[in-house]
């Protein structure tokens, strides 16, 4: 997505954290000249994000739930 959403916009310093509640889309810009590393924590994962090849790069140690026939995780 290379397009800004027209959102409320609000300015973090760093290092710093923003929660996010459940649904509200969002977008996030780094405007320091320096190095800006930005790191997205779902709870509980997001399935469309954990699905994409090389979007979580420690996904063999932590696979994904084998979902049953219900949507239901089998545990």
């Amino acid at each position: 997505m290379g397009e800004w959403r027209n959102d409320d916009h609000e300015s973090c310093g760093s290092p710093s954290i923003a929660v996010i509640p459940p649904r509200p889309f969002h977008t996030s810009q780094a405007i320091d000249p320096k190095l800006n590393i930005l790191v997205d924590i779902f709870c509980p994962p997001r399935v469309d994000f954990s699905a994409k090849p090389g979007w979580v790069l420690n996904a063999d140690d932590y696979p994904m739930p084998v979902q049953t026939a219900a949507g239901k995780s089998a545990a």
